[in-house]
């Protein structure tokens, strides 16, 4: 019998302890509730004296929530939406159609491009595999049709990578600090890359690389979001009088994500940090 007590009370424990801890994380916030409002009093009458406010207190949900984060995020197993290699590319109708396939009726070409939008979209999985990702999936398609007749696709892929992402560190008031880069952001649409498989590569592994020199200054990133647009340049083309030129170009961005302490100052440091870098890249 009393074993079984004491087994009751161990699981009970167990049980309570989360509740045990936001009731004291609650009472550490009451208590320090109670210092911010005196010293506010103290300031607004003019007492030369002033009292040292601590830190906020840190929820014990904080770490888990953290954790949860960091192990998803820096998981190197499986594909995960933290990851996503994104596409928004304007089409024709005979883009989809397969060697020597016949084009549907009319009312129906709709719904041919949207059922095999992620078929179209998982091309971007070859550039991909070949630069920066052990395993690409589709993960998101969608499909509108545009006035012109032509159809824009447009969606999202997940990846694997096969770079190092770092081992970051669990910190008081870390969190995930996001910085974007445009990779061609003052060039103009004739001076972008040509559409093809090599420029997508290309692009990935810059991607690859300024994530490599951002996790040798701060110790860890991940290659959140790389963003693939396509370019029409047919007018830009007639307009110069160029031809033999491809009419399809490409434009890319990023976004990095790093572990690191979460706050206006570090946002502006990495933000600073990855300007710096890309300008040297450049030269």
């Amino acid at each position: 019998m009393n074993k079984w007590r004491i087994a009751t009370i161990i699981v009970g424990l167990i049980i309570a302890s989360p509740l045990i801890a936001l009731n004291y994380w609650g009472f550490q916030m009451s208590m320090w509730t109670g210092k911010v409002v005196a010293a506010n009093d103290a300031a607004i009458n003019g007492e030369t004296e002033s009292l040292e406010i601590p830190a906020i207190p840190t929820s014990p949900l904080d770490w888990l929530r953290g954790k949860v984060d960091k192990s998803k995020n820096f998981d190197t197993e499986g594909l995960n939406s933290g990851r996503r290699i994104t596409v928004s590319e304007r089409i024709e109708f005979a883009d989809i159609l397969n060697d020597g396939e016949q084009p549907p009726v009319d009312e129906f070409k709709p719904l041919y491009v949207e059922a095999r939008a992620q078929q179209f979209l998982s091309s971007y999985c070859y550039p991909a595999l070949a630069s920066i990702a052990t395993r690409c999936a589709v993960r998101t398609s969608e499909t509108r049709q545009n006035r012109d007749g032509t159809y824009t696709v447009s969606g999202d892929l997940t990846y694997v990578p096969n770079y190092d992402l770092g081992k970051p560190q669990t910190t008081k008031g870390g969190g995930f600090v996001r910085v974007h880069n445009a990779f061609d952001r003052s060039v103009k649409n004739l001076d972008l890359p040509e559409y093809s498989d090599a420029s997508k590569s290309a692009y990935l592994i810059e991607a690859k690389n300024v994530c490599a020199r951002i996790k040798i200054q701060y110790g860890n990133c991940i290659a959140t979001s790389i963003n693939f647009s396509v370019v029409d340049v047919s007018n830009d083309l007639d307009r110069a009088n160029i031809v033999g030129q491809a009419a399809k170009r490409l434009r890319a961005s990023a976004l990095f994500e790093v572990y690191t302490l979460d706050n206006r100052e570090k946002r502006d440091e990495l933000d600073a940090f990855v300007k710096d870098l890309w300008e040297e890249m450049k030269l």
